[in-house]
């Protein structure tokens, strides 16, 4: 009888050691996440705006308007300080040059409460998802106007207006720039700038990123382009000239300032 009294109250000892265990188990912490917005402003220069269809000389002498500008930024990156990143899911953001601040400007969710020391991103899509249309996230969507009529895949950058050259007189032609395909994809990584060398980010803290992306650029960057002589991406000579204008665009962006709020 003390035997199976004994066995009895060390099983209960046994019960309420488990109840314990199971009360004192602490939930682990939430990863705390905050957010940022970029805004990418289209500027003729790093001193002047861009208004549609406005005329402004190109690198190389032509006077030139834009009617429309569109352009992919994906697979965004933050970087921290020590070299580690966050890179934002299904990152696809159609930029349209100078409609309405909308259409310039993403907020990138769910970042990881830290410090933030520079941005990555591509201009254009990636291969895996340029390799098909079928299945569309972000910004990638048919309705966009930035697939191709006669292949797979997207327009990386979108451009149509008029142009000029010299002299003055000259009638004003029709350019049309579709810039994609896997040899056009460019990757621009910038560092904050020095009056904001790092960005925290967190529930409390929504920084505000503030871009300039020089339009002009893509007739002269690295490269001054001909438009006179390159007014058509449907031209058989424009496959020469597309990687130029690509390297045109990965040159054409700055951050000019990061509200840190």
């Amino acid at each position: 009888m003390k035997n199976k009294l004994r066995l009895s109250y060390l099983i209960l000892l046994s019960g309420l050691g488990l109840l314990s265990c199971k009360k004192d188990k602490v939930k682990p912490a939430e990863a705390k996440q905050g957010s940022m917005e970029v805004h990418f402003d289209s500027r003729r220069s790093l001193t002047e705006d861009f208004v549609v269809n406005k005329n402004y000389l190109n690198a190389n002498n032509d006077s030139v308007s834009f009617s429309t500008f569109k352009y992919f930024i994906s697979n965004v990156e933050l970087v921290r300080p020590d070299g580690t990143t966050f890179a934002e899911p299904n990152s696809y953001h159609l930029i349209a040059a100078a409609n309405t601040p909308a259409s310039e400007t993403f907020t990138i969710a769910n970042i990881p409460d830290g410090n933030y020391s520079k941005i990555r991103f591509r201009v254009g899509v990636d291969q895996a998802r340029n390799s098909s249309t079928a299945t569309p996230v972000g910004d990638l969507d048919k309705d966009h106007d930035m697939t191709w009529d006669w292949n797979t895949g997207y327009t990386f950058v979108f451009a149509i207006g008029k142009f000029k050259s010299a002299p003055a007189s000259a009638t004003f032609l029709d350019f049309t720039y579709q810039i994609g395909k896997d040899a056009q994809y460019r990757t621009v990584e910038l560092a904050f700038p020095s009056e904001t060398p790092t960005a925290q980010i967190d529930e409390m803290h929504k920084p505000k990123m503030h871009l300039h992306a020089n339009i002009f650029d893509i007739f002269g960057g690295p490269n001054v382009i001909d438009v006179k002589a390159n007014s058509n991406s449907n031209l058989p000579q424009f496959s020469t000239v597309a990687p130029k204008i690509a390297d045109n665009y990965a040159q054409m962006f700055r951050i000019d300032h990061i509200h840190a709020h």
